[in-house]
């Protein structure tokens, strides 16, 4: 989810008070550090029911009663929704549905985005620990998303005004400016009309106005990071709220010092700051400032820092910074929850001009290994990270536990051998936990280099993977399995073309396998010696002759962790020069979609596409193509 994070009282609306004495109980709410008001009415109705219940009143009801034109999509989450009537100073609606599937939600998130009125936020906070301490109508306990409506069938007056229908649909006197609602209206002085709650407005209750929604998450039903949101909505994020105090920034150059006391102006080195030998805590991110990080002879930063699951370490360039490390990174015990974003790795130093020796650790391959090493890491995240020109782009082996390797690109790794190719994009080995590789581009230079080189000899475990939404291409097979037998092997949504995928090696046996929807062009897929497998709808075009479908095929990969990124490969089978790409929740009507050739991301563009009628047009001059998608908001 593309996060706004904004300090917003009242949406942008001063709302007036009725008298000191409600005054009074609004600033008891704001005792509880709310930073919006959404969930200060909350408590303000806790506090009303037990402080001075003639003012107002809150009603829960079990049960989904919203109005019954609402989606009929929406009938199934009735019975387990609940519905809050608030009548302190505001009067409102709220629609509570707990979820406790992450299909469950994103399966019905499109449809409640339709309830939203035009120009409302979205508000976003975190699952809370109870605290009894607290009072609070709504207790964030859980995933849930709430919907903040009018009271809709209802009406209001004043002494000798008329009655007036709460809306919608609204008068036109309402409007602000821009045409859009107001988050709340009143009474005017003379009780004829509704008016927007703008400024010092006193007398009587605020009505809800517009439709907003309120989403709190809890990193795995609810999970920021997966929600599309249409980049007109502005985001209110009061996750803040909770992470205050608790989080800190501190930067590194490449002229840094370990005596400098980590600010933009005197930052770090990396290697200090990278092996904890400075002050970097739970919830910290340390940003690379621009330039090229280099050391040698030992090339590889090590990395130990400790987060944790509720607030992480995050390793990044600054905003707008392009950052690039000559040489790699080795991640170390006792590290955990780190996640490293957003950087380049490579080695500088050229090649051999013609091939070395044979094997995997050639006397006469004088240049640095390079790469990603992990090591002894655990639960810990490697996004959206470009590796390229190294012996080997990711080492990922037994010590390093439940990582998540997502949306790196991988090319130009590895040597050529007068035996043939060495190094891969991924080698790794696996036995307890899962290792999960996922939305990564990845090719290779040299026939004997792989893609995905999972295996092990008879010592080693190939045990416990997910792989998926990979795109490989052009040259090195797509290997799972070794000498000993594997359990535990997940491959869902890849794209080969002109690779083998191999589930299973030379180990006498295997448990259980699932390979679900994979589409391979030109290449072979199979399973080798596995007592279970789940085989369920991958598709195979094994040659250049094999006959292919009439139309031409789109995948279009959404990354998790940047809404402005995807992954786009391209099956042009009829050879038209263009294929149309509809992008569906990714872009927006006159969003702009630069596509890049995944080994030149720092070049330009190969393409510059506008989003027009929910379609952008996609030029291709081979049967497939593969591009890294950079969206650029209207």
């Amino acid at each position: 989810m593309y996060i706004v994070d904004r300090d917003v009282k009242n949406g942008g609306v001063d709302i007036g008070t009725d008298d000191s004495k409600t005054q009074d109980l609004w600033e008891i709410g704001y005792v509880h550090r709310v930073k919006d008001h959404m969930g200060a009415i909350a408590i303000v109705a806790a506090v009303l029911l037990w402080a001075a219940p003639a003012l107002g009143f809150v009603s829960v009801h079990e049960g989904g009663n919203w109005p019954a034109d609402w989606p009929l999509e929406l009938e199934p989450y009735r019975d387990r929704a609940r519905t809050v009537e608030i009548g302190t100073t505001v009067r409102e609606s709220v629609y509570e549905i707990p979820f406790e599937t992450t299909e469950d939600f994103e399966r019905i998130w499109p449809i409640l985005l339709q309830l939203r009125s035009q120009g409302a936020p979205l508000r976003i906070g975190n699952v809370e620990t109870p605290d009894e301490r607290r009072a609070s109508v709504f207790s964030n306990d859980a995933p849930v998303v709430r919907i903040y409506t009018p009271v809709y069938g209802s009406s209001a007056q004043k002494p000798g005004g008329r009655a007036l229908s709460v809306g919608p649909p609204w008068p036109s006197s309402v409007s602000l400016p821009d045409g859009s609602l107001p988050e709340y209206v009143v009474i005017s002085q003379d009780g004829s009309q509704w008016i927007p709650a703008v400024g010092n407005v006193t007398g009587g209750f605020r009505h809800r106005a517009r439709v907003e929604m309120e989403l709190i998450g809890d990193g795995r039903i609810l999970d920021f990071n997966r929600i599309l949101v249409p980049a007109e909505i502005a985001i209110v994020d009061n996750r803040a709220t909770l992470e205050e105090g608790m989080g800190s920034d501190w930067y590194v150059s490449p002229q840094g010092d370990p005596r400098n006391p980590g600010t933009a102006a005197t930052p770090w080195d990396l290697a200090s700051a990278l092996e904890g030998r400075q002050s970097i805590q739970p919830g910290d991110t340390l940003y690379l400032l621009e330039g090229t990080y280099r050391r040698r002879p030992n090339e590889l930063f090590d990395v130990r820092l400790q987060g944790d699951e509720e607030t992480p370490i995050v390793i990044r360039p600054a905003a707008g910074h392009r950052v690039a490390i000559d040489g790699g990174l080795a991640v170390l015990s006792p590290s955990s929850h780190v996640w490293i974003r957003d950087l380049e790795i490579f080695v500088s130093e050229p090649l051999p001009s013609k091939p070395v020796s044979a094997g995997s650790n050639p006397a006469d391959l004088k240049r640095p290994h390079g790469g990603l090493h992990l090591r002894g890491g655990s639960n810990c995240k490697y996004i959206n990270l470009v590796i390229r020109n190294c012996n080997q782009g990711i080492s990922c082996w037994k010590g390093e536990m439940n990582p998540e390797i997502y949306g790196c690109i991988l090319y130009g790794n590895g040597w050529l051998g007068v035996d043939r190719g060495h190094g891969h994009c991924v080698y790794t080995q696996n036995d307890l936990g899962v290792k999960t590789i996922s939305n990564c581009i990845m090719t290779c230079p040299y026939d004997g280099c792989y893609t995905m080189h999972a295996y092990g000899s008879e010592q080693a475990s190939v045990n416990n993977y997910l792989l998926t939404e990979n795109i490989c291409y052009r040259k090195g097979p797509f290997l799972v399995g070794g000498a000993s037998p594997s359990q535990g092997i997940r491959i869902h949504r890849n794209v080969l073309y002109g690779i083998d995928m191999q589930i299973g090696y030379t180990a006498a046996y295997n448990e259980d396998c699932e390979i679900l929807d994979n589409l391979v062009v030109n290449g072979k897929l199979e399973t080798v010696r596995y007592r279970k497998v789940v085989w369920e709808g991958n598709v195979v075009l094994p040659s250049g002759d094999t006959s292919r479908p009439s139309k031409s095929k789109f995948i279009l990969l959404q990354n998790r962790y940047d809404r402005n990124r995807a992954h786009l490969a391209v099956f042009s089978w009829d050879n038209a020069s263009v294929v149309e790409v509809e992008p569906g929740r990714c872009m927006d009507e006159g969003d702009t979609a630069e596509l890049f050739d995944p080994e030149d991301l720092s070049g330009n563009p190969v393409a510059k596409l506008v989003c027009r009628k929910g379609r952008i047009h996609v030029p291709t001059c081979d049967e497939f193509a593969v591009f890294v998608v950079r969206i650029v908001r209207r």
